[in-house]
């Protein structure tokens, strides 16, 4: 049996029992590393727990109208996780009696195959994912998933992740949800469209908008209109006009205060209000003050190219493509677009050679019409450290189409 044994499995002339022993050692430095990784993550599971707690304490309660699942309706492995880390550690070197005669009789390297396919089992079940090549531990993995959802929030939210809210977002990154659709559904939630509404009304009007307003305006974020868009709209309402002093005057200084958050130059205050006093409307001069190279240089992450640029008309397009003023993580990044208040099908995309561009690529194709149909793009750009958005509006010129760079890699039927 042995010589059999030798000739099929030791074919380089070891012996079967220097075979078996190399096997394992292997075996026996596996199971090291694994108990390695699985005190790691134990002890940043706590680490994080206790965080939350004391966040918990600090803050008060989150809003209403969070968009994140109850508790009730949370996978039960984070459940799980609170009675399993307490005693895995005691039983990875807990034999029970019964055990005693298996061990003895089966071989070690035997074993520790067995013992680790256990404690992955356990380790997925408690902490919600794997040791991917075996080189980062799982809760460093969770940390970086916890710090993205974290970043996400108080960019867009304005406000830190409750619990359930926090384990809902970081369950689906563990469970291959990129990062990129995770913070495309956070950043198009109901709170975040109010929240840009809000901001707005506060920031030109002093106050929070009507329960009409708020409604009427959040609904068409993101689909038929930009912040730009609707910050000009009440820059020209009639009560900010009034506000301002209901003069020409008194409305462009509001605007140089508001927009430019500094006083008016003669010059420019003379050649605004005669724009006024021809033909120009108040919506034409906030928009002019809004996308002026000063103007754009307010808002916490702008725009420096596109292509299509804002305000064109665009002739038929396979793509579109943004440069940012600063670097951000693509594959943690993801862009919207609407045409004519419907959800183009695509795929983000970063642009080889650039940290700080990012593409959308569509993956359907659009017919050409005879009209301009209005195009909203929304960015929402993650820099590894913070979360912010930006947009701008184009539009599809008459005649034009949205054609598919890329048909061999799928898309739906022209429309």
């Amino acid at each position: 049996m042995t010589a059999e044994l030798n000739r099929k499995f030791a074919p380089n002339g070891d012996s079967w029992n220097s075979f078996h022993d190399r096997i394992d050692a292997v075996m026996r430095q596996a199971s090291l590393e694994l108990e390695h990784q699985l005190v790691i993550a134990f002890i940043t599971g706590l680490h994080h727990r206790r965080q939350r707690q004391c966040r918990a304490r600090r803050k008060p309660a989150a809003r209403d109208g969070r968009m994140a699942p109850s508790g009730a309706q949370l996978s039960n492995r984070f459940r799980v996780s609170e009675t399993v880390r307490w005693g895995i550690l005691q039983r990875m070197a807990v034999v029970s009696p019964r055990s005693t005669t298996l061990v003895s009789t089966f071989p070690r390297a035997m074993m520790a195959c067995v013992f680790s396919v256990v404690l992955i089992a356990i380790l997925g079940a408690g902490f919600g994912a794997g040791i991917p090549g075996g080189s980062t531990p799982v809760g460093a993995e969770r940390a970086d998933d916890s710090q993205f959802v974290d970043a996400a929030y108080e960019g867009l939210l304005g406000r830190s992740p409750d619990d359930a809210g926090l384990a809902h977002w970081t369950g689906q990154l563990v469970g291959g949800t990129p990062r990129s659709t995770v913070l495309g559904a956070i950043g198009d939630s109901d709170e975040q469209r109010r929240n840009v509404v809000d901001a707005a009304y506060q920031a030109i009007l002093d106050r929070r908008p009507d329960p009409g307003g708020l409604a009427f305006w959040s609904s068409g974020i993101i689909d038929r209109l930009t912040v730009q868009e609707l910050q000009a709209q009440i820059f020209a309402s009639v009560e900010f006009y009034q506000r301002s002093g209901a003069t020409d005057t008194t409305f462009v200084e509001a605007l140089y205060r508001r927009i430019l958050a500094r006083g008016a130059e003669q010059a420019g205050l003379e050649y605004w209000v005669g724009q006024l006093e021809r033909s120009a409307t108040r919506r034409d001069v906030a928009d002019a003050f809004l996308i002026s190279a000063e103007g754009l240089s307010q808002p916490t992450l702008s725009i420096l190219t596109a292509d299509p640029d804002r305000g064109t008309r665009s002739p038929t397009i396979s793509g579109i493509e943004i440069q940012l003023d600063r670097s951000i993580q693509a594959e943690s990044s993801v862009v919207i677009v609407s045409l004519d208040g419907r959800r183009l099908a695509g795929t983000t995309e970063a642009v080889p050679g650039s940290e700080n561009s990012i593409s959308f690529e569509p993956t359907e194709q659009i017919a050409p019409t005879n009209r301009n149909r209005p195009v909203v793009v929304t960015v929402f750009a993650y820099d590894g450290a913070t979360v912010d958005r930006v947009d701008y509006s184009f539009a599809l010129a008459a005649g034009a189409a949205i054609s598919v760079p890329n048909p061999s890699a799928g898309g739906n039927e022209m429309m």
